[in-house]
């Protein structure tokens, strides 16, 4: 079990390192050794002087055959440079990261919300992995002791909100991520940041072009293997998930987890059921989900820094135990397009860390705040269009806490999330700067091309409490709301 479960799905690159859990080895240039899991997906193409890899999986939605293998042939066949490269990923779906590699030019490219994530320190011996743990697993990293920082981790708001990050540094101080809109220029030791431009349509053209994105990537996947499922809700995400697998008529089973604490009473039970029924298709239900047996929890634990045990957490077990390593389709990532700040922009990091919520007492983002307000500066005056508080949700808050998730199912699963696709994220921007209107109105409308049907069926019904939460959400200033959530769950 533990051979075929630690560190499942992941890698470690490194010069001079062991392989220590025996697999399979890739020789990059400047002595450098990748080592990657068996389950994780590799394809290596060279073209003249230069090695492209593409570590997990990548669907094109506008190539709906083509396998991992024909993706990067096609990227290895047409990239003149790092740069266009890059700009050949701008319609990939998937979790993936590329490898571009010369004798005197060596970057990685993760997909656009960084999904398959990519850790490197800094300085000392050089370590490339997919998470933290395995980083330490190979060499012990110091942990920080800035006040501030164990101040941040022991508070009441770190746990609330489900271990939220909001900087590339980590609780180690010689360990950082990559996020999304930057790569990792090994040699130099550093992350850069990139943009890649779409061309600017009216509203209904990008709708629609964001619904066919969505079916043929569900279309792409499911031509390589039938083993995979819907994680669906009553909420609107999961439900656009379910109108593309409609829209591109396909077999594929929904399921819903109750995480132990929903009943059939639940809307994210009872809703799901309902349209199912009514569609003459089977709706799995997992329940009574056995705590996390010792054995599980000890390998998951090692896998995964900080790994975390929620009610969300038992669902992971449960997938393992009952399904056989599948592709589990969800609506993760579909809000980078939403807008909930107070504010456009923050003047500094002390101000963005308000617009956030984190309390005042708590200071230790701020001049790493200010960084990154420097760094997105050049790009705001290119591109006018760029709301600096959605650029945040990208890439902070999907970038970080949004990862967590689907590294941690990867001991049961390979999650597939359609939204994580760059054109689809600068396609909804475009839609919603357009008609001024958050993500609830663009996404209404992609599902009625899907499947307009599925707008009978209630959105994310509020009890009581959830009532008067939305009252307080959209009467209150968000930084208030942050403050009074905060307030009732400690």
């Amino acid at each position: 079990m533990e051979k075929e479960l630690l560190f499942r799905r992941q890698f470690i690159i490194g010069k001079n390192i062991d392989n220590k859990l025996n697999w399979n080895k890739t020789q990059l240039s400047n002595e450098l050794v990748l080592y990657n899991h068996k389950d994780l997906n590799i394809e290596i193409e060279e073209n003249d002087e230069t090695k492209f890899i593409l570590l997990g999986f990548a669907v094109d939605p506008d190539h709906i055959s083509w396998s991992n293998s024909d993706i990067i042939k096609n990227i290895a066949k047409k990239s003149r440079n790092f740069k266009s490269m890059a700009e050949l990923t701008i319609n990939l779906g998937g979790r993936w990261l590329i490898i571009f590699d010369r004798d005197n030019e060596l970057k990685i490219l993760t997909d656009p919300a960084s999904l398959r994530r990519l850790f490197y320190t800094k300085n000392n011996e050089l370590l490339i992995g997919s998470s933290i743990a395995i980083i330490n697993y190979y060499k012990e990293q110091n942990l920080s002791k800035d006040p501030k920082l164990l101040k941040f981790i022991n508070s009441k708001f770190y746990r609330i909100n489900e271990d939220e990050w909001y900087i590339d540094g980590t609780i180690y101080d010689n360990i950082f991520k990559v996020l999304p809109n930057t790569y990792l220029d090994v040699i130099k030791r550093k992350t850069f940041r990139f943009w890649i431009d779409i061309d600017k349509t009216g509203y209904e053209e990008n709708i629609k072009r964001v619904a066919d994105i969505l079916v043929n990537e569900i279309k792409a996947l499911y031509s390589r293997t039938d083993n995979v499922f819907l994680s669906i809700s009553s909420g609107l995400d999961s439900r656009i998930m379910l109108g593309a697998i409609h829209k591109a008529n396909l077999d594929i089973k929904a399921f819903v987890s109750t995480m132990n604490f929903l009943t059939e009473k639940s809307s994210d039970v009872y809703i799901p059921k309902k349209i199912l029924s009514d569609y003459g298709e089977e709706l799995i239900i997992l329940n009574n989900l056995e705590e996390l047996r010792e054995d599980f929890l000890d390998i998951y634990e090692r896998s995964i820094e900080s790994a975390r045990k929620l009610p969300k957490n038992l669902t992971i077990q449960a997938i393992y135990d009952r399904f056989d390593n599948p592709y589990i389709i969800t609506g993760n990532v579909a809000e980078v397009i939403a807008h909930d700040f107070d504010k456009d922009d923050a003047k500094d990091g002390a101000e963005l860390s308000k617009l956030i919520g984190i309390p005042k007492d708590i200071d230790y983002f701020n001049k790493y705040l200010d960084q990154w307000l420097d760094s997105i500066k050049p790009l705001l005056e290119e591109h006018e269009d760029i709301i600096p508080m959605k650029l945040f949700r990208w890439e902070i808050i999907t970038g970080n806490w949004g990862t967590l998730y689907q590294a941690e199912s990867d001991i049961a699963n390979e999650e597939f999330p359609p939204f994580n696709n760059r054109e689809i994220f600068l396609r909804f921007w475009q839609a919603s700067l357009e008609k001024n209107c958050g993500k609830h109105e663009v996404y209404i409308d992609v599902l009625k091309l899907l499947d307009e049907k599925l707008l009978n069926y209630p959105i994310n019904p509020l009890n009581r409490k959830e009532k008067i939460t939305k009252f307080l959400k959209n009467n209150i200033s968000h930084t208030n709301y942050m403050r009074l959530r905060n307030l009732l769950k400690s």
